[in-house]
């Protein structure tokens, strides 16, 4: 299955950790010893800011598996990467419970990302989930 194809989907992250050419990584904090990974690619600017992809993990996964499998196409369609992780945990991996932390979590993290980060479009913010 080709990853572009999932991208008809359809919304989100704060510090550097790395950067390359202009993009950057990012590790959003959510809670104590808590972080979800991000991107934003390089040339994304308020003059020409980009879409944001928020892909959301399936059921005993984890946000930097996901993170990991869509970074490059994120990177080769100029779009940035929120990948949330549940709280419960399951087998190996995380779950969502649609807990009021958790969706309080997910909505802090996409207002943090837009705030920082002028170069994401919050009129073009995707969805993304698996399980």
């Amino acid at each position: 299955m080709k990853l572009p194809s999932l991208l008809a989907i359809c919304l989100l992250a704060s510090p550097t950790l790395a950067e390359e050419g202009g993009a950057r990584e990012l590790q959003i904090p959510v809670k104590e010893d808590v972080a979800w990974p991000a991107f934003i690619p390089a040339g994304a600017t308020q003059a020409r800011p980009c879409p944001l992809l928020v892909a959301c993990h399936g059921a005993g996964h984890t946000a930097d598996g996901f993170y990991n499998v869509l970074l490059e196409t994120a990177r080769k369609q100029g779009m940035a990467l929120l990948a949330p992780q549940g709280f419960m945990p399951v087998g190996q991996g995380f779950t969502w419970n649609a807990s009021p932390e958790e969706n309080a979590a997910l909505e802090k993290a996409i207002r943090d990302l837009l705030k920082e980060h002028s170069g994401i479009d919050p009129k073009r913010i995707l969805w993304l989930g698996f399980s």
